[in-house]
C-alpha cells in the first residue's frame, strides 16, 4: 500500500525581455512581438520514500531543471520554443541496498499556435526530450494539438462560477 506525498517542486520564471507588467486595463491593448525567459525548477526528495519498495511516490535525490524559452508573435501566428536539461543527484539509498544514477536529461519544445478571430486558436506541440548526447538517435518524440477558444474559456468560467455560488 503506498500512499503520501510525492516530491515537492519550486519553479522560479523570469522573463527578461519583451513582456513587461501591465496594469488590467493596459492588458486588453498590448501586442505580443518577442518574448525570452528562463526558469529553474528544483525537485526535493521530500516525499514518501522507502528503500526496500521498487515503486515509491518520492525519488530520494534532487532535481534541478534550468530552461530558457522565446516566443515570437508572427501575424496570427506565435510560435514558441524552449530548451532546457534536467539535472539529478544519486540516491544512495535505492531498492536492494543500490546506488541510483542517471544522466542528464535534455528536452526542446515547440509550441505553434494559430490564432482565428473571435478568439478562437489551434496549437500544435512537438516535443523532444532525451537522456542521450544532443544529435543522437535516441530520443522521445510527442506531438499533441489543441484546439481552443477564449470565448468558451469565458462561458464555462462564468458558468462554474454561477453554479458554485460565486459572484
Amino acid at each position: 500500500d503506498v500512499c503520501g506525498l510525492l516530491d515537492p517542486a519550486l519553479r522560479v520564471t523570469v522573463n527578461f525581455f519583451g513582456a513587461p507588467a501591465l496594469a488590467l486595463e493596459e492588458f486588453r491593448h498590448y501586442r505580443q512581438d518577442l518574448i525570452v525567459g528562463v526558469s529553474l525548477q528544483v525537485t526535493a526528495p521530500f516525499g514518501q520514500y522507502d528503500s526496500d519498495r521498487l515503486v515509491n511516490l518520492g525519488t530520494n535525490r534532487w532535481a534541478f531543471k534550468p530552461e530558457i524559452g522565446a516566443s515570437k508573435k508572427l501575424g496570427a501566428l506565435i510560435v514558441e520554443a524552449a530548451l532546457g536539461a534536467t539535472f539529478f543527484t544519486t540516491n544512495d539509498d535505492y531498492f536492494g541496498g543500490k546506488t541510483r544514477e542517471q544522466d542528464p536529461i535534455f528536452s526542446t519544445q515547440v509550441h505553434f499556435i494559430y490564432e482565428f478571430s473571435g478568439g478562437r486558436w489551434l496549437a500544435s506541440r512537438p516535443t523532444r526530450r532525451s537522456n542521450a548526447p544532443i544529435g543522437s538517435l535516441v530520443a522521445r518524440r510527442l506531438v499533441s494539438v489543441a484546439v481552443g477558444s477564449a470565448r468558451l474559456a469565458r462561458t464555462w468560467r462564468a458558468r462554474r462560477r454561477s453554479a458554485s455560488g460565486d459572484a
